[in-house]
């Protein structure tokens, strides 16, 4: 996506000029970087890229399913603070504004309230206009208030950057899939009009009003630090003249852990103390820039510095002399002379205190400019090999040579980028929770019918329904309770449920009409034109998800009972689904390898750990502790024909893959990103890598240890959120998930 079709616009100067929102593509700011236009020299050309490679088609990124442009900024911080409760706009104001617009017809839209004769209108009215075109209706459940969109009008909720940004379920990513991306591309560009002018009008500044601080919050921070600092000192003493046995390691951690613990704890102190109307405050809350550090730093404490010193990672070495800087004593551990900044930025470093923090910031621009040079190479590798398989006219993916490399692109031939995550509920439910939401019982039948009812039907869809669901528990086909499928029919249903309120329950669905254009619309959906073998089992075995998605979601007691459909709305519901479906299939002609190279290339340097870390697996309900390296190279011997080499170097070393097919049942802890619990799921794939680039080791609290490469993928938890990150930006108090023995 680094290579995008514009539209000229010619106007003066010799800068390129861009919309801030398409930037990220790129990876480009504004401080000089270069870029190169590339101009189509004959019809052809300029159709591909005004049809193919146009920003507009570009929204939604293949690798992650979710958009990679959306509202930033300043177009957050003003979609957030319109949707404020208390955000009221004056007529002068509206009357400047909304004739911006996008749908402005010129007429104002009724007032929301009136107070001394004067009318107001909410913050919430002037960004529905941004919406209103489109007709939507959105949902989202958020920490304070839900989100809601009702056709077009912004209801409830508050506008973040996980709403109107580039993020997985927010509005852009709803209206590319379900209006189109040049509907998405719109809403995007009309936000930034209204968010723009409303700021203009409005104001928003930051100010030393937004960082005073009241006596008994300074006199609570400095309590803060003085406990936390005689805390270290009396461990210092402890392990030095009592006899305390402890290593260096966990001697610097728990100084570490307990000095960033102040920071936090004077951080969690100034957010209690904040008001929400704090124009620092807004613009972390809404997601437009900043982090609870900052904030903390700024008015608190900035804390511990890190550093990197004999390929070992804390505080600031005494490197010269027995000492960090030549004002302290030799061998003084405390926490001012090894790089603990006691000062927030508020009251200012002192030189010492400056000293330390510039070691810090020097050390990251060094890391960030020697990582560059590295950056793509493997990458680049991973394209040649695959830059010659696409998608062919038969729907199978094959190279330049016609050889199949597979017969369903991703058994499912889906477009990435129109796929979305989707719970796949036929298995998630509790045995009483499916018997509740899919049997008819004798109840649910006399609420529902006045006529008698043949109960054949209606046993044989549950049983149906079961066997599906025993089917699909064994998890051969996904690995999650999360599915991707292009076609959301719970979100279809919704937008017709809304669309045709008024005749809700107006008419009662006989059952075999459910289940009949169910079995027609099963018949419909295919991956392949080709019905000859082994095409059509492939159809069968590859679309068994997506009819579960259908069944459980069509099921005749939740299309009557729960949400009481009628004819006409049942049958539009099932074209939009048929048509949802075909539209999320792979064009032909798509170069698949290139995006797979793509997206691959960046997690490819996260994926080793040394040959001796011992791993938690397991084996068909049997529970081992094996070294991986002893494990693999177990498995890779006795199953050489499944074996892949790659990556071949000229000294004659490769890369070894080893595809683990489900009837093995083998299974590892893994984080759910949801609860925030590790949970055994299943191992799809063994690898052994060459030695690659420098290990590193990290130590829990708790004393567990693991070492690993650089580029290794950690899975940690910062500012509340769980993410992932290199081992080289791992720092000391990083928390990380564990397994705890019971």
């Amino acid at each position: 996506m680094s290579m995008m079709g514009h539209r000229v616009h010619p106007v003066d100067g010799k800068s390129f000029r861009m919309n801030p929102a398409v930037t990220k593509p790129y990876n480009a700011d504004f401080d000089g970087d270069e870029m190169n236009i590339f101009v189509p020299q004959n019809v052809m050309a300029m159709m591909e890229v005004a049809g193919i490679a146009n920003v507009h088609s570009q929204i939604i990124s293949p690798q992650t399913n979710s958009p990679i442009m959306g509202c930033i900024m300043d177009n957050v911080l003003g979609a957030y603070i319109l949707s404020l409760d208390d955000e009221y706009i004056n007529e002068r104001q509206i009357m400047n504004m909304i004739i911006k617009a996008p749908n402005f017809k010129g007429l104002l839209p009724p007032a929301d309230k009136i107070e001394n004769g004067q009318k107001y209108w909410a913050g919430k009215t002037l960004f529905s206009m941004v919406l209103e075109k489109h007709k939507i209706n959105y949902f989202k459940g958020g920490n304070d208030v839900d989100v809601k969109v009702d056709n077009g009008k912004l209801v409830s909720g508050k506008l973040t950057k996980k709403i109107v940004g580039p993020s997985a379920g927010g509005l852009i990513h709803y209206i590319n899939n379900n209006v189109g991306h040049e509907e998405a591309a719109a809403f995007i560009n009309d936000a930034q009009v209204i968010t723009n002018v409303f700021l203009q009008h409005r104001g928003f500044s930051v100010g030393y009003d937004d960082i005073k601080r009241s006596a008994a919050l300074r006199a609570g921070n400095t309590e803060i630090l003085r406990n936390t600092k005689q805390k270290v000192l009396d461990y210092i003493e402890t392990s030095y003249t009592r006899g305390k046995k402890v290593s260096m390691e966990d001697y610097e951690q728990f100084i570490f852990n307990t000095l960033n613990k102040s920071r936090d704890d004077i951080g969690s102190k100034v957010m209690g103390n904040i008001d929400k109307s704090n124009s620092f405050f807004q613009m972390i809350d809404s997601g437009a820039k900043g982090s609870m550090l900052n904030i903390s730093q700024i008015m608190g404490s900035v804390g511990q510095q890190n550093v990197q010193w004999d390929n070992k990672q804390g505080r600031v070495p005494m490197s010269i002399n027995n000492r960090a800087l030549p004002y302290y004593h030799q061998y003084d551990a405390s926490p001012d002379a090894r790089g603990f900044v006691e000062h927030s930025y508020v009251d200012g470093l002192n030189m010492t205190e400056f000293f330390f923090h510039m070691q810090a910031g020097r050390e990251g621009v060094i890391d960030t400019a020697c990582k560059t040079s590295d950056v793509g190479y493997l990458q680049r590798k991973l394209v040649k090999n695959m830059e010659d398989i696409k998608l062919s006219y038969d729907m199978t993916v094959r190279n330049e040579g016609n050889r199949v490399v597979q017969f369903s692109y991703g058994g499912k031939n889906s477009d990435p980028s129109k796929q979305e995550l989707q719970r796949l509920e036929i298995v998630t439910k509790t045995r009483d929770e499916f018997r509740a939401e899919y049997k008819w019982d004798r109840e649910s039948v006399l609420s529902t019918y006045t006529c008698k009812i043949s109960k054949k039907s209606l046993v044989a869809e549950y049983k149906q329904l079961k066997k599906l669901r025993k089917k699909l528990q064994k998890r051969e086909l996904y690995a999650e309770d999360n599915v991707c499928a292009a076609m959301n029919i719970p979100k279809i249903i919704q937008t017709y449920k809304q669309r045709y309120r008024s005749e809700l329950g107006t008419q009662v669905m006989h059952p075999s009409y459910v289940t009949e254009r169910i079995v027609k619309l099963e018949k419909l959906i295919k991956l392949t034109p080709n019905t000859k073998f082994p095409f059509n089992e492939l159809d069968e075995y590859n679309l068994l998800v997506s009819r579960a998605l259908i069944r459980s979601n069509l099921a005749s007691k939740i299309i009557i009972h729960k949400h009481k459909l009628t004819n006409k709305i049942f049958d539009k519901i099932v074209s939009e689904i048929e048509i949802g479906f075909y539209k999320g299939l792979l064009d032909p002609g798509t170069a698949v390898g290139p995006i797979a190279a793509q997206s691959i290339g960046e997690p490819c340097t996260q994926l080793s750990v040394a040959y001796d870390t011992e791993v938690r697996v397991d084996i068909n309900g049997k529970y081992k502790e094996p070294k991986i390296g002893a494990l693999i190279d177990e498995y890779m011997t006795n199953n050489p024909e499944r074996t892949i080499q790659t990556h071949i170097t000229e000294d004659g070393k490769a890369s070894s893959i080893l595809p683990i097919p489900s009837e093995w049942n083998i299974k590892v802890p893994g984080l759910n990103y949801e609860t925030e619990k590790v949970e055994f799921r299943r191992v799809t794939e063994f690898s052994r890598h060459p030695p690659n680039g420098k290990l590193i080791r990290i130590r829990t609290k708790s004393g567990k240890t693991v070492v690993a490469t650089l580029g290794h993928s950690f899975v940690v938890k910062r500012d509340g959120k769980v993410q992932t990150v290199k081992g080289s930006e791992l720092v000391l108090n990083d928390v990380v998930p564990i397994i705890i023995d019971n």
